[in-house]
């Protein structure tokens, strides 16, 4: 890489010297601090006024060599140098990014390859080449060279392509330096096609158009269409990114209303004596990018498609058109399929997700339930310990009663038992008291009696011996 940053600043330092320096002086001026103030901030400081000599402007040279190592920084400063009219430095620059692209492999099967890594388009090229007697092959836009250098390379015809982008048209000229019969050139496609045919370079026989400069807002091929076809040439036109009718798995270009790749906005320019082809096979069976394509020819040549070249269907104008506006709304079709799909999809989301939540919720209350059964088992668990722990306990307290009463019934048939003896006691006692209290009144009564006898032996002693008045 050091190698090759010192050839750039020889370049530029070479360009700087002998176009306009104050020009690329003035602009590196308002440019070049925004890129390089990180790098060098010295430098960049410097550059607030006009850079006039040649020693600051070799400076800003070795730090643009420094700065812009990105193929896009180049490419960025080619084109303004292009656009100040430094025609040979902005060739520099662009052969500088070249250079440094042509060290990064990765870009040399840049969109897959070859006619966008599609198998069947490689095997259609060599169809058309081998049956229809191509003697030439004219390409427009070139763009990385994959799909030129593998026409030259099968057909080994003269194959004559241009490429409008000076960026592309560099990279292709280092990639395409070993094929002999490559012409290439950095044009427009229309001013290419009119300068080619008109100069009667091609030789004679059919000539095979591939047409693929369309880009962005820049649509030539009705153009180009138009240049081959009021030539004269015996030409076989392939249209690449082309829609194709009924097959809405190919791609195609869309640049806006009026500037689809499709019949519908390219039938009337063509004519009716052009006879349209397609695909026969389906975009399922075409690998890489599946990118459509259309095949114009009239005449013999459109004849011997028809016959020689069983991979190409030939579709008229009506039904091309028909089915083309079918293909056309397909897309919408399937945009609206898609979010049809997509709501389906998302009620199936959300049917899971409410599923999953109902399940989750179920589970949560089961779980719930679960818990509470067991709390309630182990609360009914522990009641019922707890009562018969108190069925026992007062089981204990009624035998202990129990034992008491039968203590006390013992107790009372005891003293029952000793009130009987005493009952009996007593009613001997009774009986003897009643004997005695007979005997008693028996004896008081001969108590009295003596008693009686006594004072009336008293009595009749005293009137005996006293006869006077005797209180006792």
């Amino acid at each position: 890489m050091q190698d090759y940053d010192e050839a750039v600043m020889r370049d530029v330092e070479r360009l700087l010297r002998k176009e306009r320096p104050e020009e690329l002086a003035r602009w590196l001026t308002d440019r070049l601090p925004a890129i390089a103030a990180d790098q060098i901030p010295d430098l960049s400081q410097g550059m607030a006024g006009r850079l006039e000599s040649m020693e600051e402007r070799e400076a800003v040279a070795a730090l643009l060599c420094g700065s812009l190592a990105e193929p896009d920084d180049l490419d960025q400063l080619a084109q303004m140098l292009d656009r100040f009219g430094l025609e040979q430095a902005a060739t520099a620059a662009f052969r500088a990014v070249a250079a440094l692209e042509s060290l990064d492999d990765s870009l040399l099967e840049v969109w897959d390859g070859p006619f966008n890594g599609q198998s069947v388009r490689q095997e259609l090229f060599r169809s058309l080449v081998s049956r229809l007697g191509v003697t030439s092959i004219v390409e427009t836009g070139t763009f990385r060279g994959s799909s030129a250098a593998f026409m030259a390379s099968q057909s080994g015809l003269p194959l004559f392509t241009c490429e409008a982008s000076p960026r592309y048209f560099h990279y292709s000229s280092r990639r395409l330096a070993g094929f002999p019969n490559v012409t290439l050139r950095n044009q427009d496609s229309r001013v290419f096609l009119k300068q080619l045919l008109d100069s009667n370079t091609l030789p004679p026989g059919p000539v095979l158009f591939y047409l693929d400069a369309h880009w962005h807002n820049d649509l030539p091929v009705w153009e180009e269409i138009d240049i081959i076809f009021s030539r004269g040439v015996p030409a076989v036109i392939v249209i690449d990114d082309f829609r194709v009718p009924g097959d809405p798995g190919f791609a195609y270009d869309n640049y806006g209303v009026g500037k689809c790749l499709s019949v519908q906005d390219l039938w009337e320019k063509t004519g009716s004596e052009t006879d349209w082809f397609f695909p026969h096979g389906s975009s399922g069976s075409e690998s890489g990018r599946k990118r459509g394509c259309a095949v114009l020819a009239r005449g013999e040549q459109a004849a011997r498609i028809m016959q020689e070249v069983p991979a190409l269907d030939r579709l008229d104008w009506r039904t091309a058109v028909l089915l083309d506006a079918v293909t056309a709304e397909l897309p919408a079709l399937r945009t609206a399929n898609a979010e049809l799909q997509e709501a389906n999809a998302q009620l199936q989301a959300d049917h899971q997700k409410l599923r999953a939540e109902f399940e989750h919720r179920e589970l949560r209350l089961r779980d719930e339930a679960a818990r509470q059964e067991l709390r309630l088992r182990d609360e009914a668990a522990r009641q019922e310990l707890q009562f018969r722990a108190e069925a026992a306990r007062q089981e204990l307290q009624l035998r202990a009663l129990d034992n008491s009463l039968r203590e006390r019934d013992q107790k009372i048939a005891a003293l029952e038992q000793t009130l009987a003896e005493q009952r009996d006691v007593f009613a001997r006692i009774d009986h003897s008291t009643g004997d005695a209290a007979v005997r008693a009144q028996e004896l008081e009564g001969r108590v009295r009696e003596l008693q009686s006898s006594r004072w009336r032996r008293i009595g009749l002693r005293l009137r005996l011996a006293k006869p006077a008045t005797f209180e006792r």
